[in-house]
């Protein structure tokens, strides 16, 4: 008895490109989620380093370590919040044309 060649293409062209391009979509939202993320958390740094410089000792590295722990918390739930809605893809892209193509008139 012969058995027929197993044919090794289970899955269609199509779907596997589009799990691809899922993939894409999902990596480019996390390194913009990310973006915002690094973007919103460096100004909670520098007004942390301000507050070190301006406050000696003890409690001014608390304080600005406070700021600093608020900045990073509050700037991952906005990324996550900007994520959920218009997308993060969508929202560094929007801001950046608004800017970019101001009419001059």
């Amino acid at each position: 008895m012969m058995r027929k060649a197993k044919n090794h293409q289970s899955k269609e062209p199509d779907e596997v490109s589009n799990k691809y391009i899922v993939f894409l979509e999902l990596l480019t939202e996390v390194i913009a989620w990310f973006a915002i993320v690094v973007s919103l958390s460096f100004f909670a740094g520098i007004i942390s380093f301000i507050i070190l410089l301006l406050i000696s000792g003890q409690s001014g590295f608390i304080i600005a370590m406070i700021i600093l722990g608020l900045g990073v918390v509050t700037s991952i739930i906005y990324a996550s919040y900007i994520w959920k809605t218009t997308g993060t893809v969508n929202f560094i892209s929007n801001s950046s044309w608004k800017y970019n193509n101001v009419d001059k008139g």
